[in-house]
C-alpha cells in the first residue's frame, strides 16, 4: 500500500511515520471507482497515482518536543488538530508541496488559517510550504 506520508529519521532510519487521514478526492483517491469507472480508469491510464488513508493520529517527539504533522488541507479541518493535541500535540506543523501560492493574497490567506489554527490547538504552530514564489 501507498500513503502520502510524514516520516521521522534517526540516525537514518525511520523511527515514526504519520500517514495521511483526509485524503483529497479524486487526486489521492477516487471515492466513487465502481460507479464512475470509466472516469477512474481514465484518470489512473493518466498515471494518476491514489493512496489509501491512514488511520493513526501520530504524534512525533524530537529534541523535547511532541509535534504533529498534518499534510497540506488536512490543516483546514479542525477536528484533526483537536484530536492530535489530544494524542498530546503540542506544536502542529503542517507541510505542504505546492505551487498554488503564487499570489499575496494567497500568503495572507494563509496567515489568516494559522491564527484560526492557534485558536484551536490552544498553543504554537508551524507550516512548511515547499513552493514556487512566482510572483516575489
Amino acid at each position: 500500500m501507498d500513503y502520502n506520508a510524514t516520516l521521522l529519521f534517526e540516525n537514518g532510519e525511520i523511527i515514526e511515520r504519520y500517514r495521511k487521514i483526509h485524503l483529497v478526492p479524486f487526486t489521492e483517491y477516487f471515492p466513487y471507482r465502481n460507479v464512475l469507472t470509466g472516469v477512474y480508469e481514465w484518470r489512473r491510464d493518466a498515471d494518476t497515482h491514489f493512496w489509501e488513508k491512514g488511520k493513526d493520529y501520530t504524534v512525533f517527539e524530537a529534541g523535547g518536543v511532541k509535534f504533529s504533522t498534518p499534510i497540506c488541507f488536512e490543516d483546514t479541518f479542525g477536528y484533526l488538530v483537536r484530536q492530535f493535541v489530544r494524542e498530546g500535540a503540542e506544536v502542529p506543523v503542517y507541510t505542504a508541496k505546492t505551487t498554488l501560492y503564487s499570489r499575496w493574497g494567497d500568503w495572507f490567506a494563509i496567515v489568516d488559517l494559522v491564527l484560526v489554527l492557534l485558536i484551536l490547538s490552544g498553543g504554537v504552530v508551524g507550516r512548511l510550504i515547499r513552493t514556487a514564489l512566482r510572483s516575489l
